[in-house]
């Protein structure tokens, strides 16, 4: 049946029990106050309707032939088109039990029978509000999100193809003139240039396979315990770029020579390439950056020390996000906003955890803590 323009703009309301009296009731309060109604008599015949169609709220009995409330619940908040529809349940007892395994489930609230008709609309309607906020605060922060994409992404494409372009224009048109310094300076930016966007592309390429998994199974089938103090010290030796560094001095105080951890090496030795490297690119060039291990409660913790700008605690959550870049509107910066975000992500997959803090006298200490290995 088609709904006129008027019908469609009303919020839309999924009235779900096993008891006909019950259900009629609530058909009649709800269209009378404003609602479009749907209306089914159990969970099965509702997850029908809420898989075809529209629907803002819904109220469910709990106890229900066929599909309960619980198991309805279940169903629905595994539908990602409908996993942030509100629901109320309705339900003749009163234990707190149930109480509160429908809180634990997810439900948004609950009414026991006999309901108060006016206590019942206050709910419903008080729900709809918060959700049309949070739908709303979730627009706003999609369209946030979005632009933040598309600026990181415009710029740190075409800085690097107008070096790429630029540099060729000139090597094509001057290629006889150019003295060999100048064609070896051009060449350079060239080669500068395509890096900078092969390291994009690589990024992207990486954020990708951890987002569907599979870095996670190259963890689980590659993993080894290793010498942590092993892999920092081969990484700070030979596997950073120094450019990319600020050509910063980098120092390792070893208080845990001999502990292991169970990890993937290309996985860890990105992480830590990231972390120096971006430890480097907020310093000034030619700083020193110290590096330090040690054993703490099961715990390997490696902190990277830095004496640059540093990040205050109100900056930290933006660092770690998705193309998020700290200062981008005051600072130059190079790369996609995707560093650190990888390296919490691997972090995860060690089991472990990875956290910025402001550092006392100025720059920033990178953290990293993972579970020593359990294998001798």
């Amino acid at each position: 049946m088609m709904l006129s323009d008027e019908e469609s703009n009303l919020p839309s309301i999924l009235l779900v029990d096993d008891n006909e009296t019950i259900l009629q009731m609530l058909r009649t309060l709800f269209r009378a106050n404003g609602f479009q109604v749907q209306s089914a008599m159990n969970g099965v015949a509702a997850l029908d309707l809420v898989q075809k169609g529209r629907c803002d709220i819904v109220i469910c009995d709990v106890m229900m032939p066929q599909l309960g409330g619980f198991d309805f619940l279940k169903e629905v908040r595994a539908i990602p088109e409908a996993s942030h529809i509100p629901f109320v349940f309705l339900s003749a007892l009163a234990e707190k039990e149930e109480v509160h395994a429908g809180l634990k489930s997810g439900v948004d609230d609950y009414v026991t029978k006999p309901f108060d008709p006016e206590h019942l609309l206050a709910v419903v309607r008080g729900k709809l509000t918060r959700s049309s906020e949070l739908h709303a605060r979730g627009v706003q922060l999609q369209e946030k999100f979005q632009k933040r994409v598309i600026h990181t992404l415009s710029h740190e494409f075409r800085t690097p193809l107008v070096a790429i372009n630029t540099g060729a224009e000139l090597l094509l048109e001057h290629a006889e003139s150019l003295s060999e310094d100048r064609t070896r300076t051009l060449l350079e930016a060239i080669y500068r240039g395509g890096q900078r966007l092969e390291r994009l592309v690589n990024d992207f390429m990486l954020i990708q396979q951890v987002e569907a998994g599979i870095a996670g199974r190259l963890f689980q089938e590659r993993a080894e315990h290793m010498v942590v103090a092993d892999l920092v010290q081969e990484t700070m030796e030979s596997q950073y770029d120094a450019e990319l560094c600020n050509e910063c001095s980098f120092s390792f105080k070893n208080q845990a020579p001999h502990q292991k951890a169970y990890l993937y090496r290309p996985q860890f030795q990105d992480v830590m390439v990231r972390i120096f490297e971006n430890a480097g690119k907020f310093s000034s060039k030619g700083g020193a950056i110290e590096v330090q291990l040690r054993r703490e409660d099961g715990y390997l913790v490696l902190e990277v020390h830095d004496r640059g700008i540093g990040v205050s605690s109100s900056q930290v959550e933006q660092a770690m996000e998705m193309f998020g870049q700290v200062g981008r509107e005051t600072l130059e910066q190079q790369g996609g906003g995707l560093g650190l975000a990888l390296v919490s992500r691997y972090i995860e997959l060690f089991s472990g955890s990875f956290a910025l803090h402001e550092r006392e006298g100025g720059g920033t200490t990178a953290q990293i803590r993972i579970p020593i290995s359990q294998s001798a």
